[in-house]
């Protein structure tokens, strides 16, 4: 069983590689993790947290988690407006990984 506050303390961290880390368990669980009503809401605001990273290399991989995870959230609106703010990052790579997750978020 996957234990999301152990997850979120990594994210939480002021180890770089531990954020890491938390990205990592949120992409490997985030099928088990988004489908639980009450803790889909903080693994979103944790993935958005880690988008603000002060390492790119950690924002941009939060980034191109929240694409699958994207497809979860019960609140598409407010995920399409987080997405939306994520396009203005400093880091070209996340922004571009932002809008490939924009496109692919509205695809059927």
């Amino acid at each position: 069983m996957v234990d999301y506050a152990e997850i979120h303390l990594l994210v939480l961290s002021d180890d770089k590689k531990e954020r890491n880390e938390a990205v990592d368990q949120i992409k490997n669980n985030f099928g088990i993790l988004l489908y639980k009503e009450k803790e889909q809401e903080q693994v979103w605001k944790d993935l958005l947290i880690l988008t603000k990273d002060e390492h790119s290399d950690v924002r941009q991989s939060a980034a191109y988690t929240l694409g699958p995870a994207f497809q979860c959230i019960t609140d598409k609106e407010l995920a399409t407006k987080d997405l939306l703010e994520l396009t203005k990052d400093e880091n070209s790579d996340v922004r571009h990984i932002v809008a490939f997750t924009l496109g692919q978020a509205f695809v059927e």
